[in-house]
């Protein structure tokens, strides 16, 4: 069973986009969501490895306090790049959608997400590493 989660372990990225869905009654609701790209070793890529693994974004400042929320996760990667050493996954973070967002302040969140969004890679439920 592996037990080295951190050597070559990178994160390549982060960002944000403000998106609207409509729930079933129609309503459209304004929302925003997070993703990342994380670069892992070969050695990490087994199934059996990737379902012990968790990417959880602590969140903090102005996008905190308006989402009502300190914490996003995520525990599927789809694959981008498979190379003979590593593999490239971006991971699709939780998303929230709210009729009381305005998108204005969204699209400001969306900025700030090198200031108010800090990835940690989680496994079997602890953290592992922390991206600065």
């Amino acid at each position: 069973m592996e037990t080295d989660f951190t050597s070559d372990v990178h994160l390549r990225g982060k960002s944000a986009r403000v998106s609207e869905i409509t729930d079933t009654n129609g309503d459209k609701m304004q929302g925003i969501e997070y993703q990342v790209e994380i670069q892992l070793p070969r050695r990490l890529t087994e199934s059996a490895t990737m379902n012990r693994m968790e990417i959880r974004a602590e969140l903090s400042g102005q996008t905190m306090k308006y989402l009502g929320t300190d914490q996003l996760h995520a525990n599927s990667f789809e694959m981008r790049e498979s190379g003979p050493v590593y593999s490239l996954y971006l991971v699709r973070l939780i998303g929230f959608y709210s009729n009381t967002y305005e998108t204005d302040m969204l699209e400001i969140l969306a900025t700030r997400t090198a200031a108010d969004v800090r990835v940690s890679l989680y496994v079997d439920g602890s953290k592992v590493l922390t991206f600065y």
